[in-house]
């Protein structure tokens, strides 16, 4: 199971009563969990949700939400996971190679489509800074990314 759906999974499980007798449904390999991740792959909370307390819904839904939006935010978490996996760092060199391709072509269409302005139209030339500046500031975070140490939190 990926790290973040079991996180998801806990946080579903534990938001599910206050006072709470742990159970087989409760197990990593019990319905809650299995319901989690189904949520999870498809979107829906609604097999999830089954298993909570109406007053406990609205919390759910916000950690659900909060979840996937992590998710769509970090395919190179498990990218990097499977690397470790299998002995191979390949597949995730290509999804970082091309996240960044990708990246740097788009900053740079938006600064290259922006840059011949009309000078008198100062909107249009404060759109041109923006497109210019966040090219630049995108292409100094990525190099600063490759070059400097990974920070982060140690357990």
């Amino acid at each position: 199971m990926r790290p973040i759906a079991a996180g998801a999974a806990m946080i579903v499980a534990l938001a599910l009563e206050p006072a709470r007798v742990w159970a087989h449904c409760d197990g990593m390999d019990g319905p809650v969990v299995k319901a989690a991740i189904k949520a999870l792959e498809s979107g829906d909370a609604r097999p999830v949700l089954i298993w909570v307390q109406k007053d406990g819904e609205a919390e759910v839904k916000a950690a659900f939400a909060q979840t996937l939006a992590v998710r769509k935010l970090g395919p190179a978490i498990p990218a990097a996971d499977k690397a470790l996996e299998t002995g191979s760092a390949e597949t995730l060199v290509k999804l970082l190679t091309e996240a960044t391709e990708h990246g740097v072509h788009a900053h740079f269409q938006h600064a290259v489509a922006t840059k011949n302005f009309n000078k008198t139209d100062v909107a249009a030339g404060r759109e041109h800074v923006k497109a210019y500046v966040e090219f630049l500031h995108y292409v100094e975070r990525v190099y600063q990314a490759a070059q400097g140490p990974a920070e982060g939190h140690v357990h």
